[in-house]
């Protein structure tokens, strides 16, 4: 097994004896071929179960990718240097928030909130990216704070806690599925470990939005609400979220996107998941078969309908202890 990406090689085997082989049998055809291999590149010949190709840093036995203690340095250089011009007042051009940018992206492989960490500045970059070429060696306004923020936190020890990222998928522990009514609310139902509902009414600010932007409110409304009926279940733990909204689905597991409003609700989601240890994926499934959760968010409750019983009412009301109402 060979995977090849331009002229970086990573041969895999199920043994070292196999592996020392087939590494063999590569340089052997490449030599045949014409091919120079680099002298900087023999020692990685001798088989390793930890290996560093294409800036990842594999290793067989965790099964986790890293990143190289020295492509982290010279990351952490890069995003010091930047906060301290900014900080200083200097505007940068757009090619180097551009670069920025695409290092911090190029690490999602083995940096879970990569993608969330680098959306202040991914907002930043494409407002002043236009038609016109000369634009990237144009000078850019300061940034906004959240630009800020997403550098510190690649320079800080939480940036640490997550360089390393699982190559197999994770085991899931909770399962759970959400919908969200246009009018009305919306809801969640986690189907394992435990049966639980939580269901809400749309307040009227939240009414006026749209329902992708709903759905994604719904995730974290519905996590939350689950996470008070059930203290200390939502804790280390990997979420499998079924939704029949296929955009919600997408800006939950990019960790947003490039609608602002869309993006915001989905980073809000993830800061709090992080926060708890969690990870959560969303898969999509028709809406005959989420009916759970659509039910949930169905729920309606009109309290003018309700109303004391009269006799009872009376009651309270000459007594000297509650009444009389005003």
């Amino acid at each position: 097994r060979v995977i090849v990406y331009l002229d970086d090689l990573l041969i895999l085997a199920e043994s070292y004896v196999q592996c020392a082989q087939d590494t063999q049998d590569v340089v052997t055809l490449l030599t045949y071929l014409g091919f120079v291999i680099s002298s900087k590149e023999q020692v990685k010949l001798i088989p390793s179960q930890r290996q560093v190709w294409c800036g990842a840093e594999i290793c067989s036995l965790t099964m986790i990718f890293f990143l190289p203690k020295q492509k982290t340095k010279d990351m952490k250089r890069l995003f010091r240097s930047t906060a301290k011009a900014v900080r200083a007042g200097k505007r940068l051009i757009l090619r180097k928030w551009a670069q920025v940018l695409g290092v911090m992206r190029a690490t999602m492989f083995a940096v879970l909130p990569a993608l969330l960490w680098s959306q202040g500045i991914r907002r930043f970059v494409n407002s002043g990216i236009s038609a016109d070429k000369a634009c990237w060696n144009q000078l850019m306004p300061m940034p906004p704070n959240e630009v800020l923020e997403n550098l510190d936190v690649w320079v800080s020890k939480r940036f640490d806690e997550f360089n390393g990222r699982s190559i197999r998928p994770l085991p899931v522990d909770i399962q759970t599925d959400s919908d969200a009514s246009g009018t009305i609310g919306g809801g969640m139902v986690m189907r394992s470990p435990q049966q639980l509902e939580a269901r809400w009414h749309w307040l009227p600010h939240e009414m006026k939005h749209h329902i992708n932007w709903k759905e994604l409110q719904t995730h974290l409304q519905g996590l939350q609400a689950l996470d008070l009926e059930a203290p200390g279940l939502l804790l280390n733990a990997v979420i499998r979220n079924r939704t029949d909204n296929s955009v919600s689905m997408s800006y939950v597991n990019r960790q947003g996107g490039r609608v602002p409003l869309l993006s915001l609700a989905a980073e809000a989601l993830w800061k709090w998941l992080l926060d708890r240890g969690l990870v959560i994926r969303d898969d999509f499934v028709a809406g005959v078969q989420n009916q759970l959760a659509d039910d949930a968010s169905r729920w309606f409750l009109d309290l003018s309908e309700w109303m004391l019983k009269p006799t009872l009412f009376q009651r309270l009301h000459r007594s000297t202890r509650w009444g009389p109402f005003s």
